[in-house]
């Protein structure tokens, strides 16, 4: 079965406790925040939910998938300014994956 990505959606309290992923999806996207989202796994159990921000790195062309802590270890403010953090680091002389490639 392939898995699909659920589309764009407010990340937010209100909508994460109704949210109830079908077996297909495996990310849910920020529609606010680009890159932004909650990896789902397909599974509506929530201990298994994890943060992510996902960016292209300029020089290897990758895709980057950062995960920004366990769904129930944050709340979806607290990831989001992870995110906006780790977006702001992204492609400069303070990205991570610079560091991983030196």
């Amino acid at each position: 079965m392939t898995r699909t990505t659920k589309a764009k959606a407010k990340l937010t309290n209100s909508y994460i406790r109704q949210l109830r992923p079908p077996a297909s999806v495996d990310r849910v996207w920020d529609s606010d925040l680009p890159g932004f989202g909650l990896r789902v796994r397909g599974t509506a159990e929530t201990s298994r939910w994890s943060w992510i921000f996902v960016y292209r790195h300029k020089a290897t062309r990758k895709q980057i998938t950062l995960t920004l802590g366990a769904f129930l270890e944050k709340t979806p403010d607290e990831a989001r300014r992870a995110a906006k953090d780790a977006a702001s680091k992204a492609n400069t002389s303070d990205d991570l994956w610079d560091a991983l490639l030196n």
